[in-house]
């Protein structure tokens, strides 16, 4: 999960949008813009999954412990 910080995704999501409003006003080829919109959606996917798999951990580490308030505990992470 520390591979996708938030600020990763943000410039990544912006990169995105010039890519996009270069295809639109035809400064991009169609190919570029669907491999730069792929690359985008599995990096996406990626934090998605890593941020899923730590919550799950974590989870787990609390009921362990015996902590029931994981709602709480979760927003430190």
């Amino acid at each position: 999960a520390a591979r996708y910080p938030e600020s990763r995704l943000h410039d990544m999501h912006k990169d995105f949008e010039e890519v996009e409003e270069e295809f639109r006003k035809g400064r991009v080829d169609l190919l570029i813009f669907l491999e730069v919109e792929e690359e985008f959606e599995e990096t996406i996917e990626h934090a998605l999954v890593a941020q899923m798999s730590l919550a799950a951990a974590a989870v787990e580490i609390f009921a362990l412990a015996g902590e029931t308030d994981f709602l709480r505990l979760m927003a430190s992470f």
